[in-house]
């Protein structure tokens, strides 16, 4: 079957095949990188920064709270200018990250979180205003009121809406971790696999090749010593003129 086709066919042939292979293999390759490059930047550039924002939310939050509560120490005027002072940086703090937050969310779940943090630091701030005034009118009774019926609850409900933003920013980012990792594993399947067939095609195309090759030598050759003996009487085989061995025959 071989034998109708030119040496030079052959080898054509078993180059590209194999070429073939080589670029569909580093085709599949590039998509799979591209995959999971995607993925890891998603982690990279969405889930750790987020969950950095959150943690600073929750610490600004935590510091603002702790700082308040230095209002129920009857403090004088000039220590109320310093925990004012304080506050206010907190506040420029939890403000920024805050803003850096929202430029960052990408779900619903992630916006209805967000929004319900929102208001309990609203709600919060509109307590710890109430805790301010009562301190400074030396009311520590009605401060202390504030902080503990309006001001504590909308932390406490703040920390349980930065612990859902929490579990869900890992989730994502475990998520991504996971799609990346499935990408490496169906990558590397694909690419052994088709490696190991590239292999087994190459070896018995080559093989098929030749023996081909030297079983069409090897049937010219005989005919030929019998020629220069002077039988003339000797068959020659009949292969295509378009090949090699067809034209010496």
């Amino acid at each position: 079957m071989l034998s109708r086709f030119s040496i030079s066919t052959k080898l054509i042939a078993l180059v590209s095949l194999m070429l073939l292979a080589l670029a569909s293999m580093g085709a599949f390759a590039i998509v799979e990188m591209r995959a999971i490059n995607a993925s890891a930047q998603d982690i990279q550039t969405n889930w750790l920064p987020s969950i950095r924002l959150i943690g600073e939310l929750r610490t600004q939050s935590a510091r603002y709270r702790a700082v308040l509560r230095d209002y129920l120490t009857e403090p004088d005027e000039k220590f109320m200018a310093e925990i004012q002072s304080n506050l206010d940086a907190r506040a420029a703090d939890y403000a920024a990250a805050n803003k850096a937050y929202a430029a960052m969310l990408n779900t619903p779940e992630e916006v209805a979180l967000y929004k319900s943090l929102d208001a309990n630091w609203t709600k919060f701030l509109d307590a710890a205003k109430d805790v301010v005034a009562a301190a400074h009118v030396y009311n520590t009774t009605a401060a202390r009121a504030a902080n503990a019926d309006r001001a504590v609850p909308a932390g406490r409900e703040m920390d349980t809406v930065l612990k859902k933003m929490v579990e869900l920013n890992d989730k994502g980012a475990a998520e991504a971790g996971r799609r990346a990792t499935d990408d490496y594993q169906s990558g590397f399947i694909f690419v052994a696999g088709l490696l190991l067939i590239m292999i087994a095609l190459g070896l018995v195309a080559s093989v098929l090749i030749v023996r081909d090759i030297a079983h069409g030598i090897a049937s010219v050759i005989t005919p030929m010593r019998a020629l220069a003996n002077g039988d003339l009487s000797a068959p020659v085989p009949n292969f295509a003129e378009s090949t090699e061995i067809g034209r010496i025959s």
